[in-house]
C-alpha cells in the first residue's frame, strides 16, 4: 500500500495540477489502495467547500454498460455535493472574487479504479485531465498499453504492492478462521505469517487464497505440511484456484454440487447477481412448477461451500467472486469442473420462465417486469431469465431437454417474451427476439395498443428480425396510432427495413383508414376500442382508400422517404378515405380527421413534422439559427412538392371528398405560395376548377389575401365573376375581408361597360355584398 509519508503521494496530495498513475500486478491491492486513498482525504478535507473529491470504481462486469458520460456524470454529480448548499457556495465565490478581480481556486481531486476495467478510460481521463488545476490518482494492471499512452503523458508513477506490514495485519485479523489449535499457539501464527509472505510475493490476493487454503487442517503436522507446499512463482494463482477447487471436490456430495452452481453463475452469469437472484438460480430443477421456498439456503451457507472463493458484496447486496483473476481461472478450466454450464443456466432459467404463475396476459407480465426492475424481488429470477436465457441457449454446447419445453409449452409467457423483449430495444433484446423466432415462436402477438415484435423491430433498427418476422407473415396491422410497420420505417426514415419490407412482398402502397381508439378500463386495465362510428370501417377489409407511406413521408415533411418510396413505385394519386392524394398532404401539412390535440394519434401529432425542430429554437434567443432553420424546412417542402410534380403519373387536378385541389391549397397558403401556384400550373394545373361548393383557386387566393396568387390566377384567365354556391364572386370576398387591393385588381380585370354592373352584383340572398361590407366596415 501507499503510505503517507511516501514521496510521490506527498507531492501528488500538495501540488495543483498533478496526475498519479498507480500500476500493479493481479491481486496486488490496488482497490484496497484507492479506498486507503478516498478515506484520507476524506479526512482530510472534507470539511473544505474548496475542494471537490470524486471517485469512481471501474467494474470488469458493466464494461460494456459504462460510458464516459456516464462516469463523468457522476463524478461531477459528486464534486457538486461536496459543495453542500450549490448555489450559496458558487455565490459567496462569486461575490468574493468579483471584488478582487481574482478567479475562484477550487480543487478537483478524482480517484479513478482500474482504468483496465473500463473500456472508455482514455476518453474519461482526457476528459478529466482537461480539468484546470485537477489532481487525478488512476490505479491499473500493470499494461503497457495503458501506461504509455498519451493521455498519461507526465504522470508520476507509484507502484501498487503489499507491504509485508500490511498482509500481515491482515492475517492476523483473519487467523480465526483456521482451526482453534492454531489460536493457541502464538509461535504457529508466526510462522503461518511468515510462510504466506514469502509465497504471496506482496500480492493480497494471493495471501488470502494461501490463508483460504489451510482452512479444514485439524493437526499441525498437516498445516505444517500445507504451508511448505504453498505455491508461489508465475503459475502461483493457478496452483492456489487448483487447491481450492480439489478442497470443493473433497467435500460431500451435496455441498460440492451446491459450490459448482453458485461458481457457474457467478462465473458466466452476463451481469452481477444479486443474492436473492443467487439464492433462487441455484435451487431451481427442470421438473419444478413453482419456486419450493424451502429449498432456498442461506446465502452464508452457499459462500461456506465455495472455498473461499465467494463473497457478499453487502453494499451491493451482490454475491461475487472474490477476484477478476479467480473468474478468469474458472472460465480457462470450465471443461474440468463445469463443461455444461450454459446448458444448466438455460435450464434453470427456462424451467423458471415456465412457472404458473407468468401464464398470465401480456400487460400483467410487463407489469410484473417493470416491478422487478424497481427493486421490488417478488420474483428474484425473472428479470435475468427474460433478459438472457436465449443467449446462454445459444452459448450451450449442448441443448438441454428444457429449450424444447419451453417453446413447445402453450404457457402465455412464450409469446410475452418475444414481444416484451421485442420491446425493450436493447441488443440483447434483439438476439434474444432473433432466438426466438428462429425457433418458431408464434408472431402474432400485440400488446393493449395493437403494437406487434414487428413494429417494435422495426422502431429499433433490428433489420434481421424484420426479416425473419416478415418470412414468418408476421401481421402488417396497424396499431392505435394508426401506423402498420411500414408506416414506422418512414417515421424512422429507414430505406434499407423498407426495402426489407418491398423484398418481402409487401405492398408499397400498404394504407391505413385513421380511426378513434378510445380507452376503458376492463378489471383494471386500459383496453382500447373502436368509435362506434368508426367501427363499419374497420370491418370493411376491402377498402382500396386509405394513408398510404408516401402520403405519410409527404405530411411529415421527408424528402428522403418520400424519392425512395416513388423510386419503387408509390401511387402519387392514391386517394385517402377523405380522398386526399400525398400531394395534398405535401401542401396542407395537415388532413382530415381526428384533430389535435383532442384525439392525438401519429398523423396528427405535430411533434412528427419536420417543422417541430423550431420548437427546439428559443427566436429570441438565436434568430439567425431559427431563421437558417426555417429556410431549410421550406426547401424540405420545396423539395418533396418537386419530387411529386416530377412523377409521370401525378394528376394535380385530383380532388378530396370536398373537391379540393392542389391548387386550391396552394391558393390559401402563406408561405412560397406564389411559387408553389406558379409550379402547379406549369404541370398542368386547371385553374378554375370547383370545390364542391363551386370555389375555384381564386375564391380561396382573395379569401386569404394572396395578391401575388390573385394576379397570377387573372393574369392566366381566372374568371373574377365565378360564383360559389352562395352566389359570391371574388369581388364579393374581397370586399368582405377588407382587401383593397385585391379590389382594385380583380376590378381593373373587368370590361369598363361591367364594372357597374358586377359592382352591383349580389348574392343568393339578394344582398349587394359589396355595397353590405362597406357599409359594415365604415360603420366600424
Amino acid at each position: 500500500m501507499v503510505p503517507k509519508s511516501s514521496e510521490e503521494f506527498q507531492k501528488w496530495i500538495k501540488t495543483k495540477d498533478r496526475m498519479l498513475f498507480c500500476p500493479g500486478l493481479p491481486g496486488a491491492g490496488k482497490t484496497v489502495l484507492a479506498a486507503i486513498v478516498i478515506h484520507h482525504l476524506l479526512n482530510l478535507f472534507g470539511n473544505d467547500s474548496n475542494i471537490g473529491i470524486a471517485y469512481h470504481y471501474c467494474d470488469l462486469g458493466h464494461r460494456y454498460n459504462e460510458t464516459d458520460n456516464l462516469i463523468l456524470s457522476s463524478i461531477l454529480k459528486q464534486l457538486a455535493q461536496c459543495s453542500g448548499s450549490l448555489p450559496d457556495a458558487m455565490s459567496t465565490l462569486y461575490s468574493k472574487h468579483k471584488d478582487k478581480g481574482t478567479r475562484p481556486s477550487l480543487r478537483e481531486i478524482a480517484i479513478i479504479d482500474g482504468l483496465d476495467e473500463c473500456l472508455v478510460w482514455r476518453d474519461v481521463m482526457a476528459q478529466l485531465r482537461g480539468l484546470q488545476g485537477a489532481n487525478i490518482l488512476a490505479t491499473s494492471r500493470a499494461i503497457s498499453g495503458i501506461a504509455n499512452d498519451l493521455v498519461l503523458k507526465g504522470s508520476s508513477i507509484l507502484e501498487v504492492h503489499a507491504r509485508g506490514t500490511d498482509v500481515r495485519k491482515y492475517l492476523n485479523r483473519k487467523m480465526s478462521k483456521l482451526s482453534r489449535f492454531v489460536m493457541r499457539d502464538q509461535q504457529l501464527q508466526e510462522d503461518i505469517c511468515n510462510a504466506i509472505l514469502g509465497a504471496s510475493g506482496g500480492m493480497f490476493l494471493l495471501a488470502r487464497l494461501h490463508l483460504n487454503s489451510l482452512e479444514g487442517k485439524l493437526s499441525i503436522g498437516t498445516l505444517r505440511d500445507a504451508l511448505t507446499a504453498l505455491p508461489t512463482g508465475a503459475l502461483a494463482y493457478d496452483e492456489a484456484y487448483d487447491d481450492a477447487m480439489k478442497r470443493i471436490e473433497s467435500q460431500h456430495r451435496e455441498r460440492t454440487a451446491i459450490a459448482k452452481d453458485v461458481l457457474a453463475w457467478l462465473t458466466f452469469a452476463k451481469r452481477p447477481l444479486r443474492v436473492e437472484e443467487l439464492r433462487t438460480a441455484v435451487i431451481v430443477q427442470e421438473t419444478d412448477s413453482h419456486l419450493d421456498e424451502e429449498r432456498l439456503m442461506d446465502i452464508e451457507d452457499m459462500v461456506s461451500v465455495c472455498a473461499g472463493l465467494v463473497e457478499i458484496d453487502e453494499k451491493n447486496d451482490r454475491g461475487t467472486l472474490i477476484h477478476n483473476t479467480t473468474k478468469k481461472y474458472l472460465k480457462r478450466t470450465r471443461a474440468k469442473w463445469r463443461p455444461d454450464a450454459d446448458a444448466a443456466i438455460t435450464a434453470s432459467c427456462l424451467t423458471y420462465l415456465l412457472f404458473r404463475v407468468f401464464d398470465v396476459e401480456f400487460s400483467e407480465i410487463d407489469e410484473c417486469l417493470q416491478r422487478e426492475k424497481a427493486g421490488r424481488q417478488l420474483y428474484p429470477l425473472l428479470d435475468y431469465s427474460m433478459e438472457y436465457s436465449a443467449l446462454h441457449a445459444r452459448l450451450a454446447v449442448t441443448k438441454p431437454p428444457s429449450v424444447a419445453r419451453f417453446l413447445s409449452s402453450e404457457s402465455r409467457v412464450t409469446r410475452n417474451w418475444l414481444l416484451l423483449k421485442a420491446k425493450c430495444g436493447n441488443e440483447q433484446g434483439k438476439e434474444t427476439v432473433e432466438w426466438l423466432i428462429e425457433h418458431g415462436l408464434c408472431t402474432d402477438i400485440r400488446d393493449a395498443e395493437g403494437r406487434t415484435p414487428l413494429r417494435y423491430a422495426v422502431l429499433n433498427g433490428w433489420e434481421r428480425c424484420v426479416q425473419l418476422l416478415l418470412e414468418r407473415r408476421a401481421s402488417l396491422d396497424s396499431d392505435i396510432e394508426n401506423m402498420t410497420p411500414l408506416h414506422y420505417t418512414v417515421k424512422n426514415g429507414d430505406e434499407a427495413i423498407a426495402q426489407t419490407f418491398l423484398s418481402a412482398g409487401t405492398p408499397v402502397d400498404t394504407l391505413v383508414v385513421r380511426q378513434t381508439y378510445i380507452p376503458t378500463y376492463q378489471e383494471g386495465r386500459v383496453i382500447y376500442v373502436i368509435g362506434d362510428s368508426e367501427k363499419s370501417v374497420a370491418q370493411n377489409s376491402r377498402t382500396v382508400e386509405g394513408l398510404t407511406t408516401l402520403h405519410l413521408a409527404a405530411l411529415t415533411g421527408s424528402q428522403r422517404m418520400t424519392k425512395f418510396l416513388l423510386d419503387h413505385g408509390a401511387n402519387p394519386n392514391f386517394p385517402s378515405d377523405s380522398g386526399e392524394t400525398p400531394l395534398h398532404l405535401a401542401l396542407r401539412r395537415d388532413l382530415y380527421g381526428p384533430k389535435w390535440p383532442g384525439i392525438v394519434d401519429f398523423w396528427n401529432d405535430p411533434d412528427n413534422r419536420v417543422e417541430c425542430v423550431l420548437d427546439y429554437i428559443e427566436l429570441d434567443d438565436d434568430e439567425d439559427e431559427y431563421c437558417s432553420t426555417q429556410d431549410w424546412i421550406q426547401k424540405e417542402r420545396l423539395a418533396i412538392l418537386d419530387l411529386l410534380l416530377e412523377n409521370p403519373e401525378v394528376d394535380v387536378d385530383a380532388q378530396d371528398i370536398f373537391g379540393i385541389s392542389s391548387l386550391h391549397i396552394a391558393a390559401r397558403s402563406k408561405d412560397l405560395s406564389e411559387s408553389i401556384t406558379q409550379k402547379l400550373i406549369d404541370k398542368g394545373a386547371t385553374i378554375s376548377l370547383s370545390t364542391k361548393e363551386n370555389k375555384t383557386p381564386l375564391h380561396f387566393a382573395v379569401m386569404n389575401g394572396n395578391l401575388g396568387v390573385v394576379s397570377k390566377l387573372l393574369t392566366l384567365g381566372a374568371d373574377p365573376t365565378d360564383e360559389d354556391v352562395n352566389g359570391l364572386n371574388a369581388l364579393h370576398y374581397a370586399a368582405q375581408k377588407g382587401h383593397l387591393k385585391i379590389m382594385q385588381d380583380v376590378l381593373s380585370r373587368v370590361p369598363d361597360f361591367l364594372s357597374e354592373t358586377f359592382l352591383g352584383s349580389k348574392d343568393k340572398n339578394g344582398t349587394e355584398c359589396v355595397a353590405s361590407s362597406v357599409e359594415q366596415r365604415w360603420s366600424c
